[in-house]
C-alpha cells in the first residue's frame, strides 16, 4: 500500500479530487434544525441589520 503511489504529489491529488467530489455531494444540504430556527434567525438578523 505504501509504495502504490509513485510520489507524494500523486497521493495529494487523489485526496484533493476526493474532497472535491464530497464537497459537491454535500454542498446542497441544509443543516439539521435549520427550519426549526429559521424564523428566529430572520428576526435576529433583521433587527441587527436593518
Amino acid at each position: 500500500m505504501i509504495d502504490s503511489l509513485p510520489t507524494e504529489n500523486s497521493a495529494l491529488k487523489i485526496v484533493y479530487l476526493r474532497m472535491n467530489r464530497l464537497k459537491e455531494k454535500i454542498s446542497h444540504r441544509v443543516p439539521n434544525g435549520y427550519f426549526k430556527c429559521r424564523d428566529d434567525l430572520r428576526e435576529t438578523f433583521s433587527a441587527r441589520y436593518p
